[in-house]
């Protein structure tokens, strides 16, 4: 069986189909679909680096058991991107997710600002909920940019076993749902998802 020549593709053009074969398999190809519906916002906006990033972290552990999707997937990869651009893609540990979206200098492109629109929604209500007692933002910079394993930070918040992986999935969930990638009733699952996590206490003062 013959095929037909293709040009050589690039390591970062590997790493994205491999990781794109792991959420189909997933999936049963949904993603493909999901793709072609949000392609110019973030598809074409992808970065090797984001992937490379992903693939050795808790986010790619859940891709690779089959605890996420093409729009948490998504979710994660768009959250990085929002951050490497702000930080000159380089990675800042410690750096706290309600404040990269400050001190821009050079324009950004479309897909960019829409991107940065989405994940100010996100921290913005996140850091509020966090003056409550939720700390799923606090959690999530844990595992997806500090790429803290799963039961080390259940150990050192005193959760149960299981409890961190919840969190961000639920997590990127939300993203997803805010993003307006999912919708109807799979959306308002996803919300509610992420805001009962935790018992919520008022503010003093």
């Amino acid at each position: 069986m013959s095929r037909k020549a293709k040009v050589q593709p690039t390591e970062s053009e590997k790493i994205v189909r491999k990781m794109q074969r792991a959420v189909r398999s997933a999936e049963h190809g949904h993603l493909d679909k999901l793709r072609r519906t949000v392609k110019d916002e973030v598809a074409d906006s992808g970065t090797g680096q984001t992937v490379i990033r992903l693939r050795a972290s808790p986010i790619a552990s859940l891709i690779d058991r089959g605890k996420i999707g093409g729009e948490e997937r998504m979710a994660a990869e768009e959250i990085c991107k929002v951050f490497m651009a702000i930080s000159g893609a380089l990675f800042t540990r410690g750096v706290s997710l309600e404040r990269v979206d400050r001190g821009q200098s050079p324009p950004d492109p479309p897909w960019m600002i829409d991107a940065q629109s989405r994940y100010r929604a996100f921290a913005a209500h996140w850091s509020a909920m966090a003056k409550m007692g939720h700390p799923l933002l606090a959690i999530m910079i844990e595992a997806v940019f500090d790429e803290r394993p799963f039961r080390t930070i259940d150990a050192d918040r005193n959760m149960k076993n299981g409890k961190a992986e919840k969190v961000v999935i639920a997590g990127l969930r939300d993203y997803a749902a805010r993003a307006g990638w999912v919708t109807g009733r799979v959306r308002a699952a996803w919300l509610l998802e992420a805001s009962s996590l935790f018992r919520l206490t008022r503010e003093t003062g």
